[in-house]
């Protein structure tokens, strides 16, 4: 039964059984798709200093958005890219997925790797305030170490890039 619905998200409660034998009553964020969009340029990764409204911060985040009307994940991320950097991707490849929290939601970012970059101008949503900022991957790993890269979808990101990307 849904108990709440928003652009974004539902929740929704229902009757589960575990494959145990144990039911119970569970709560979930339905949640439409994610794309998150790694640009690199230069050996540079383009990240977003983003204000969130909803924590009251300014945090370095990669592009993303969630999945609207009837286009592909990829051209989400192309789109994405576009309306918060300015740039438009000439190579953009899905490298993985994974899930946001598996306990509470259906939450599924998937992570497009944004290559042979052009600069055009960028178009933000009237509720978005970002700036953008080219930073090395080991001035990135340094930020995440010293905490000051908080966001789990971008510390994902760039952890994989450099564990499995960046030598390709």
């Amino acid at each position: 039964m849904r108990k709440y619905h928003s652009i974004k998200f539902d929740v929704i409660e229902k009757k589960v059984k575990l494959p145990n034998g144990t039911q119970y009553i569970s709560s979930t964020v339905v949640h439409k798709p994610v794309a998150v969009i790694i640009p690199i340029l230069n050996g540079k990764i383009l990240t977003e200093h983003q204000y969130r409204h909803d924590i009251d911060k300014w945090i370095y985040e990669l592009p993303a958005g969630f999945l609207e009307g009837k286009i592909t994940l990829k051209e989400l991320a192309m789109k994405e890219l576009h309306e918060e950097t300015g740039y438009i991707a000439g190579k953009m490849k899905l490298i993985f997925k994974a899930y946001a929290a598996p306990g509470t939601s259906t939450e599924m970012y998937y992570y497009y790797l944004a290559e042979d970059l052009k600069k055009e101008k960028k178009h933000l949503e009237k509720y978005e305030m970002i700036t953008t900022k080219w930073i090395s991957i080991e001035q990135l790993l340094k930020m995440i170490k010293e905490n000051k890269i908080t966001d789990g979808k971008t510390i994902q990101g760039i952890l994989y890039y450099y564990n499995f990307c960046k030598s390709e």
